[in-house]
């Protein structure tokens, strides 16, 4: 049994900026917090924004895969997943700066990030395959610090990374919440120096997306949108031999969790490279039966989003 409390506040401060915050404590000792501040700018810099984010938390019986070395053993496609019981303490404090590149969408004076279309109902401009004419096409600069402890009665195995990312990603979408069409790509480049050790390593990150709007004559749906996604990392410091110069696992190639290959846990599998593909039937449906719950409670919750998925991929040690 777990308890836990959590808020978020939309326009707080800024129309485009967020608070959010939430903590939880359960019955076997676990407990954790994270609170994070998004896309607040500072005068006389309009295209920049700016957000922080934190979380720690305390696990001392935390399911992890039996390993020599925890945080870096490498599991391939076809590992055995065992797994054993220790404790597990695990820190992230990251910040990002993003500049809004004065192209396409944003080369207009007024742009705001708060003007995007967030309602089914709103017409989505028209998109272009150029950057010049259409979409958000945008560079962040972010650093993190994750850190994660290995407690067992053997000791403590300590692992984390100091990392540096620059991403630029081309948001040729007229909705960032419920796009109907266009698509997205992403690329990245992320520099990272471990705690132990002080090994270097690089990885090299990119993501295509496609948003085809399907028909919505039926009463039922507000939205149909068949969603194509194809996700690639490579990490060409790798070493087979050492793991000086590799990411640990919670931040190189890996597959599983709430982003890729769903339905396995977190960095299931972890090796040198991955590629993975998804494909989403998203439906937004007209019935929304929590309406006058929310409403109560003092908030609006004008849709709601169902999801129909498939995942592929691998990892490679090459």
């Amino acid at each position: 049994v777990a308890f836990g409390l959590g808020g978020v506040s939309i326009g707080a401060g800024q129309a485009q900026a967020a608070l959010f915050g939430l903590g939880f404590k359960s019955e076997n000792d676990s407990s954790g917090i994270s609170v994070g501040a998004l896309n607040y700018q500072i005068p006389d810099l309009p295209r920049w924004y700016f957000s922080g984010f934190f979380y720690q938390s305390d696990m001392p019986n935390y399911r992890y895969f039996v390993s020599d070395s925890p945080g870096f053993a490498t599991r391939s496609n076809d590992s055995t997943p065992q797994f054993n019981t220790l404790g597990l303490n695990d820190l992230v404090a990251r910040i990002q700066a993003r500049w809004i590149l004065p192209i396409g969408g944003g080369k207009n004076e007024g742009f705001r990030l708060s003007k995007r279309v967030v309602l089914p109902e709103q017409s989505q401009p028209r998109i272009s395959l150029h950057p010049q004419q259409s979409g958000v096409s945008s560079i962040r600069f972010e650093w993190e610090q994750h850190q994660r402890d290995f407690l067992e009665s053997s000791g403590v195995t300590r692992s984390g990374s100091d990392v540096f990312r620059l991403r630029f990603d081309w948001d040729n979408t007229g909705s960032r919440l419920i796009p109907n069409s266009g698509g997205r790509a992403r690329f990245a480049s992320h520099w990272g120096r471990n705690h132990a050790g002080g090994g270097q390593w690089r990885l090299y990150e990119s993501a295509l997306s496609g948003f085809i709007g399907l028909p919505t004559s039926q009463r039922w749906a507000r939205q149909q949108v068949l969603a194509l996604n194809l996700h690639a990392t490579v990490t060409p410091t790798w070493d087979s031999f050492t793991e000086q110069n590799r990411p640990p696992e919670y931040l190189g190639a890996r597959l599983g969790g709430l982003m890729r290959l769903r339905g396995y846990r977190g960095s299931r599998f972890y090796d040198q490279s991955s590629w993975a593909y998804s494909a989403e039937y998203r439906l937004i449906p007209a019935w929304q039966p929590l309406t006058k719950v929310f409403n109560q409670l003092g908030y609006r919750v004008p849709w709601w989003q169902l999801a129909v998925f498939t995942d592929l991929g691998r990892v490679a040690p090459h």
